[in-house]
């Protein structure tokens, strides 16, 4: 139980996370960004949550 506790913990904060970065207009087009454009929006936004 104890477990399943934590487990839920890390996943919530990871659902979450992918939840916001599916949001952000940067990432709403009709073709695929490259990996780099990705990579920097991810590290802006856990550089923002700290």
């Amino acid at each position: 139980m104890e477990f399943n506790r934590h487990h839920n913990s890390i996943r919530v904060v990871v659902e979450r996370a992918i939840t916001r970065l599916k949001t952000w207009r940067v990432l709403h087009t009709d073709y695929r960004r490259p990996i780099d454009t990705i990579s920097a929006v991810i590290g802006l936004y856990f550089y923002a949550a700290e």
